[in-house]
């Protein structure tokens, strides 16, 4: 079978591009942890639907 578990707390710094982020069309994002430059999560924004 498979597990998972949701997280709901941020630790660490977060950055952003700018003050606002306008979603008008697909764009894939990553979090990923600045000291090894690992992406730890990746996914991709498709419009609604």
């Amino acid at each position: 079978g498979a597990e998972a578990a949701a997280v709901t707390a941020i630790i660490g710094m977060v950055t952003s591009v700018g003050d606002y982020f306008i979603a008008d069309r697909p764009f894939v994002y990553a979090i990923r942890e600045i000291s090894t430059n690992t992406i730890l999560f990746l996914g991709a924004y498709r419009g609604l639907e």
